[in-house]
């Protein structure tokens, strides 16, 4: 509009539509997971739910439990492979009248994981050379990690994914280019 409003050069509409959400922190490389609960107006009459994710590549839904009397629980793990923040919708639907029960928008906000060991590799020059590191988890649960380069130029990771027991040991397999 002009200075003075009188007249108009411009409409939109805005629609705002109200959905339930949860914010998950996490650091990136590791998982995270949180239980969620659906009220039992949400559920209604539905013997089972299947619950569909935007982002199935890093929030992932297991353990589905309903009962008509007390709701609906699951429990999601949310793995972020990248700084920043992310929106993922999360749609509980009745598989056998294929009715939304319910919806939920996940926000999810990755930091830079914390650095807790460092390694000095000495490296011949104009060479490639494959480099063992060992590693530790700390956890007294089991773990899986997942391991990445930050600069696969340079670097290059042969196992890009451990599975370490509780306080169990493996070696992270690093290629070094020339």
């Amino acid at each position: 509009a002009d200075p003075h409003f009188s007249r108009l050069t411009a409409t939109q509409l805005v629609e705002v539509q109200g959905m339930r959400s949860e914010f998950v922190h996490v650091a990136v490389g590791q998982s995270v997971d949180r239980s969620l609960a659906l009220p039992p107006p949400d559920v209604m009459d539905a013997r089972a739910l299947s619950v569909y994710s935007s982002h199935p590549e890093f929030v992932t839904v297991q353990n589905m439990q309903v009962d008509p009397n007390f709701g609906a629980k699951f429990t999601i793990t949310v793995t972020a492979m990248q700084v920043g923040k992310t929106g993922c919708r999360l749609h509980a639907v009745d598989p056998a009248t294929k009715r939304v029960v319910a919806s939920m928008l996940l926000l999810v906000a990755a930091d830079r994981p914390d650095v807790k060991l460092f390694h000095d590799v000495t490296l011949p020059a104009l060479t490639s050379v494959r480099r063992r590191l060992q590693y530790r988890n700390e956890t007294a649960r089991q773990m899986r990690y997942a391991v990445r380069s930050s600069d696969p130029a340079v670097a290059t990771v042969q196992t890009p994914e451990l599975v370490m027991p509780p306080l169990g040991e493996r070696f992270v397999e690093l290629l070094f280019h020339a």
